[in-house]
């Protein structure tokens, strides 16, 4: 005998609006050209120090701290902090 579960074909699709969120995290943006964000070792290599010094110095400067989206040079995506001093 034939089960008398639910009968109706119609299924309710669920909200994307998670899906979309969780791929805005996983791959965020790159950042935005010309507004000051450089990575780690950009700013390092720029003011000529190691990199803990500098980690150092953008502490004492507040400066602000954002993931974005950097291509490596063998094409991998990478999620790096990028820091701009305000």
């Amino acid at each position: 005998m034939v089960g008398k579960g639910n009968k109706d074909k119609h299924i309710q699709t669920p909200s994307v609006d998670w899906v979309t969120k969780l791929a805005q995290e996983l791959y965020p943006p790159e950042p935005p050209k010309g507004e000051g964000w450089f990575t780690l070792s950009e700013i390092s290599e720029k003011i000529g120090r190691a990199q803990t010094p500098t980690v150092n110095f953008l502490k004492k400067a507040n400066a602000e701290k954002k993931k974005f989206m950097h291509i490596a040079v063998d094409g991998r995506r990478l999620v790096l902090v990028h820091y701009r001093i305000k």
